[in-house]
């Protein structure tokens, strides 16, 4: 099966922004237990990620994802937050 660059960049930016998600909510818990060195950690890989995401899904890259995010139907494994992310971006 053949996938287009959208498809695969599409993957890529939705799989940055879970993990985005998932360090914040690493950092708070750190936050919470009172281990602020390692929260910073996770809040520098929370930037990292987001950073790294939003230069994937660059102007010459965010039409293609966003088309593939909201109509497509090929590669039925994509992560979870992909749903959510043509949800936002359109």
């Amino acid at each position: 099966m053949a996938y287009a660059l959208g498809e695969f960049l599409v993957h890529a930016v939705a799989m940055e922004r879970e993990a985005a998600e998932r360090y914040l909510e690493l950092a708070d818990m750190m936050e919470a237990h009172n281990n602020l060195e390692v929260s910073r950690v996770f809040r520098d890989m929370h930037r990292y990620s987001t950073m790294h995401g939003d230069s994937i899904a660059g102007p010459s890259a965010r039409g293609s994802c966003r088309s593939f995010a909201r109509g497509s139907t090929a590669g039925s494994r994509r992560p979870r937050s992909a749903t959510r992310m043509a949800s936002t971006t359109g």
